[in-house]
């Protein structure tokens, strides 16, 4: 119950006392999907830009 309590409260940005004492069990799925989608472009775009980095860095190593 903690972690749906963290990942609801704190990543999905909902008011505790909602989820405590007004949020259905029928909203939690939605909620938990959006999060997992807005986490994975997240990471998505660091790998993209981290990708990006090694990759210059690699090409200015050749010129050298």
């Amino acid at each position: 119950m903690s972690k749906l309590y963290g990942w609801i409260v704190y990543g999905c940005k909902i008011d505790p006392k909602y989820f405590l004492d007004e949020m259905q069990p029928h909203e939690v799925s939605p909620l938990m999907d959006a999060y997992y989608e807005a986490y994975k472009k997240e990471w998505e775009m660091v790998r993209h830009i981290k990708h990006g980095a090694i990759v210059a860095g690699f090409k200015n190593c050749l010129l050298y």
